[in-house]
């Protein structure tokens, strides 16, 4: 499961550009030596020249803007948070200030300060894409407490044709549920030169979006921007491949026949129910040409973007360690990776019952482990509980619910790690486990598992 953002874009040229700019209230010459050493990013050693400086001179603006900056560059949040706000005090409309004030709120986590000093600092120059891009980020942070209505509203007054606005406000719309916004902005600004700060988001929307085709697109207008950049040219290349390979996969399903697809519900009363007793791993759950292998939990051909694997920073740690997350537009089929038995179709939206989860499958396999899938849509759960399902089965509809606000659909591999009460939460008696997708054969993965940041294609045919 993941909440999509992980680290802001805190750009050091953003927060260090006005450092030139910054009164200089004491001689050029040690401000030039510390001006050195940060942008040689040795922090640590600029922070002794500051520190007699300031004792030398008293308390020097620009020194103490640069000790402040030091302090924060190095990890020394506290120190760093404590001391931005006596530069506020002097001069609560300096760019610089506010723009190293809001960076250290963010890495503090305290996204409404965050906000505030960024908005601040476009209200001074909103043609400054990097302090934009903060102030998406925090205000994309704070969608999970509340959405900061205020400037929501306030933007569209304040910067009425300003791109940057336009992106976040479509950023807002799209963790809401409308991705129209969006959509109209990329069209919008198709002949436009955009920064690439902008086009990276611009991107990371296709993703999540499940649009290679759009991601593509946008790949190539920033490759024209950057010719050089082998970055973007690798990434073109692979998502090329992911579309040809995609492209083959439609050809070949072209050629099966066709016929009614069996629903959950036309299979009700041939399907006997879930017994109390633990599933056991000699369990005559699957047939054996699906033992012991998944596919990926949507229909074949489509491609869809790994947003979060395993070891994944944000959430994937400790016992979700395993999980993979797939961006999956919202009404997306999701199938079964593998053959087994249903053991929960849950559809709670309590968020004080199932906080992190949302509708979800569990299917349980005959090796005594368990795929689970997560952040199902309302209402988009396709199984009952004691129901076998096969490989390729329409098991449920992708959505946005729990804790997420995007497009995702949690998948993982897990083992009970102790036979304690049933009722239990997920993390509390289960461990995830790696898992390897057998679509991967053709794509080179040897590991079978999914690499965060690419596009994969399913070979898993709907039945």
């Amino acid at each position: 499961m993941t909440k999509l953002a992980k680290t802001p874009v805190l750009a050091l040229a953003c927060l260090c550009a006005a450092i030139f700019s910054a009164s200089r209230a004491t001689a050029a010459g040690p401000l030039d030596d510390i001006d050195g050493l940060i942008s040689a990013h040795l922090y640590s050693d600029a922070l002794p020249l500051i520190e007699n400086g300031l004792s030398a001179t008293g308390a020097s603006e620009a020194l103490l803007y640069r000790q402040v900056l030091c302090l924060f560059r190095a990890g020394k949040l506290r120190q760093s948070s404590n001391l931005v706000g006596n530069l506020l005090k002097r001069n609560r409309h300096e760019r610089a200030y506010l723009n190293l004030a809001g960076a250290i709120s963010l890495k503090q986590t305290d996204y409404p300060q965050a906000i505030q000093c960024f908005y601040a600092s476009l209200k001074t120059c909103p043609d400054d894409p990097d302090v934009w891009v903060n102030f998406n980020y925090a205000m994309r942070r704070s969608l999970y407490v509340a959405t900061p209505q205020k400037y929501v509203s306030q933007l569209t007054i304040d910067f009425p044709r300003n791109i940057g606005a336009k992106l976040v406000l479509a950023e807002v719309a799209f963790a809401n549920g409308r991705s129209k916004p969006f959509l109209d902005l990329i069209e919008e600004t198709g002949a436009q030169a955009l920064p690439d700060v902008f086009l990276q988001r611009l991107s990371l929307f296709a993703r999540q979006w499940a649009d290679p085709e759009l991601d593509l697109k946008i790949l190539r207008r920033r490759l024209s921007a950057h010719p050089n950049d082998s970055g973007i040219k690798e990434r073109i290349a692979g998502l090329e491949s992911v579309l040809r390979l995609a492209a083959k996969s439609r050809i070949a399903l072209s050629s099966i026949p066709k016929g009614p697809v069996k629903t959950p519900a036309s299979q009700a009363g041939e399907l006997p129910m879930l017994s109390t007793e633990p599933i056991m791993a000699n369990a005559p759950i699957e047939t054996p040409e699906d033992e012991a292998f998944f596919r990926f939990p949507f229909p074949a051909g489509e491609a869809k973007f790994c947003a979060q694997a395993s070891d994944g920073a944000y959430s994937h740690t400790g016992r979700a360690q395993h999980g993979c997350d797939f961006y999956l537009r919202p009404g997306s089929l999701v199938l079964a990776g593998r053959s087994g038995l249903v053991v929960e179709a849950s559809e709670e939206l309590d968020p004080s019952a199932v906080e992190d989860f949302g509708p979800t499958v569990v299917i349980a396999h005959s090796d005594g482990t368990c795929s689970r899938y997560f952040h199902l849509a309302e209402n988009g759960v396709k199984v009952r509980v004691g129901q076998r399902v096969k490989r390729g089965q329409l098991i449920g509809m992708a959505g946005v619910t729990a804790v997420t606000k995007y497009p995702i659909l949690h998948f993982e591999v897990a083992r009970r790690a102790f036979w304690g009460p049933m009722e239990l939460e997920p993390y509390r008696s289960w461990r995830t486990v790696p898992v390897s997708f057998q679509d991967l054969t053709a794509l080179g993965e040897e590991s079978g598992a999914p690499i965060e940041g690419r596009w994969y294609v399913s070979a898993n045919i709907l039945k």
